[in-house]
């Protein structure tokens, strides 16, 4: 079970599903044929299982093999991962459950189904405002050196707190501010 926090709340980010944001660089944005085709790989990618299975597996027989309704990667060399192979470079879930079902197992969600008691977090897509570009090297910077100290010891847990306050005034603040006045809330 994921931890209570002081005001009683509780739970995990919670996969929704939608994919994770799609973007496409202004580089490739500036040729029409490229767009073009990265749309329509996300579009088949919906509606085509065996076209999905290659873009999550790879082939059949090299990268995965199926055993009993089960799909088994094959790839476990640390140094030719999938990605490096142009297997699941794009990570796109997609709206289908039962193409992820079927590729994951439904093994998972049996076990899911019995023992899943409590909700997650849904994740929040916001507008892209001014200060989160300005600001995000130096937050990024500060959670990773800060997370990575408490983790190892190398301060103490209520460290996390001067944390919370430099993280707020070193631009936090203001990325909350812009995207509420952008949101309208």
């Amino acid at each position: 079970m994921p931890a209570v926090g002081p005001q009683g709340k509780s739970g995990v980010p919670q996969w929704d599903i939608a994919s994770t944001p799609l973007g496409i660089t202004t580089k490739a944005a500036k040729d029409p044929k490229k767009v073009e085709t990265l749309l329509k790989m996300v579009e088949v990618n919906a509606t085509d299982f065996e076209f999905h299975l290659a873009m999550r597996m790879g082939e059949e027989g090299k990268d995965y093999m199926v055993d009993n309704g089960r799909y088994i990667s094959l790839i476990d060399d640390p140094n030719n991962s999938k990605e490096s192979r142009g297997i699941n470079v794009f990570h796109m879930l997609i709206a289908r459950d039962d193409f992820y079902k079927t590729i994951t197992g439904k093994f998972n969600y049996e076990y899911a189904d019995r023992v899943y008691t409590y909700k997650g977090y849904p994740p929040v897509f916001v507008p892209p405002v001014e200060a989160y570009p300005k600001h995000l090297p130096s937050l990024h910077k500060l959670t990773l050196e800060t997370y990575f100290n408490i983790i190892t010891g190398d301060l103490p847990i209520n460290a996390f707190d001067d944390y919370v306050k430099r993280f707020k005034e070193g631009g936090g603040d203001e990325i909350e501010r812009q995207i509420r006045e952008a949101a309208g809330k």
